[in-house]
């Protein structure tokens, strides 16, 4: 049968389905699947929890996915930030771009993640950045580069349980900052930013809820 990708804009009924993409897309990385990853740290990664995960999928706003028609699954999500820290500096972070492993390297007939990613990248064109940046594992370096990224190693590096990024750029349109390697430090700052918010969240939660065991809430709040 003949498919039909449709990419799109992400609408909320599609959030149920974004993590199962992940998963499977990550699945696909274990050693035993072909992939240079141990099963026991893919294991790991997968198991986060729905929101943990879409929480880092949708960090950013730009969320497009990928339908199959006639069947309507969703085969793949990508995402790039376009908050105030990437318009200042003209460059958006490539935060995912994940496709189910039945879609992967053509086996449906069409490249679902070539897709995807030029269509993000015109997404970010259209926006106005002059650089789309972002982090790759090592199974995927050969795609990244098919869309002119250009790979820093200086900043590599390993995620928690050590999963191994690559540092990679791709130029949208010419411009005197890219040559200035400023992104990586945009990344640093955002997880600052993201890591500071969630705490200060968590203490707004505890102050919500009163002292234990008393049964009241903070004005405005609710037990």
């Amino acid at each position: 049968m003949t498919i039909e990708i449709i990419v799109r804009e992400c609408r909320p009924e599609d959030r149920i389905h974004l993590a199962d993409v992940f998963r499977d897309s990550y699945d696909s990385l274990r050693k035993s699947r072909g992939g240079m990853h141990p099963d026991e740290l893919v294991d790991r990664v997968i198991s986060r929890a729905d929101e943990e995960i879409l929480s880092d999928l949708e960090y950013g706003g730009v969320v497009l996915v990928a339908e199959e028609k006639p069947g309507g699954e969703i085969a793949g999500v990508a995402s790039i930030t376009d908050r105030w820290i990437n318009s200042l500096v003209g460059s958006s972070y490539s935060r995912s771009l994940y496709v189910r492993s039945a879609y992967q390297r053509g086996r449906c007939g069409v490249n679902v993640g070539s897709i995807l990613r030029s269509a993000i990248l015109d997404k970010a064109r259209r926006r106005g950045f002059r650089k789309v940046f972002g982090y790759s594992t090592p199974e995927a370096i050969g795609f990244h580069t098919r869309f002119g990224a250009r790979f820093q190693p200086f900043f590599n590096h390993r995620d928690k349980g050590s999963f191994s990024f690559h540092f990679y750029e791709i130029e949208l349109k010419p411009h005197p900052l890219n040559l200035i390697p400023i992104e990586p430090f945009i990344v640093s700052f955002t997880r600052f930013y993201s890591g500071l918010m969630r705490i200060m969240r968590g203490r707004g939660a505890e102050a919500a809820a009163g002292p234990a065991g008393s049964g009241r809430a903070e004005p405005g709040g609710r037990p």
